[in-house]
């Protein structure tokens, strides 16, 4: 039994964008809480209690998630909008970065600017 699925994780400066590689979840229950997220279900015959305790706080309430066929994806709002060092305050070896979905501090940076420029565009 793997109890301990992959982990990839992208953010931006507001959210951070988690999928766990789990197959056809049923019977899930995913509980935010303001420093973890925990993910109790079935997929096939492996049984899941997975935490994944934060590095910082998130806004419970405004996170949410969706059940895919082979993954879950989660939408975690930040607490505060910076950008992270790491996921977790402890190292995991089945947490990635998932670089198709990351984005770097200075490209946010550049999307909030390009945004006020355009503000007063007529």
């Amino acid at each position: 039994m793997n109890n301990n699925p992959s982990i990839l994780w992208a953010q931006d400066r507001t959210n951070l964008f988690i999928t766990i590689e789990v197959n056809n979840l049923k019977n899930q229950d995913i509980t935010f809480n303001t420093n973890n997220v925990r993910l109790v279900g079935t997929g096939g015959d492996i049984e899941y209690d997975i935490v994944i305790d934060f590095n910082s706080d998130i806004v419970n309430e405004k996170s949410n998630w969706i059940i895919k066929k082979n993954c879950i994806e989660l939408v975690v709002m930040k607490e505060k909008k910076l950008f992270w060092q790491k996921l977790t305050k402890n190292k995991q070896n089945n947490i990635r970065i998932d670089w198709q979905k990351w984005k770097d501090e200075d490209e946010d940076d550049e999307d909030e600017d390009l945004l006020q420029d355009f503000s007063s565009f007529q």
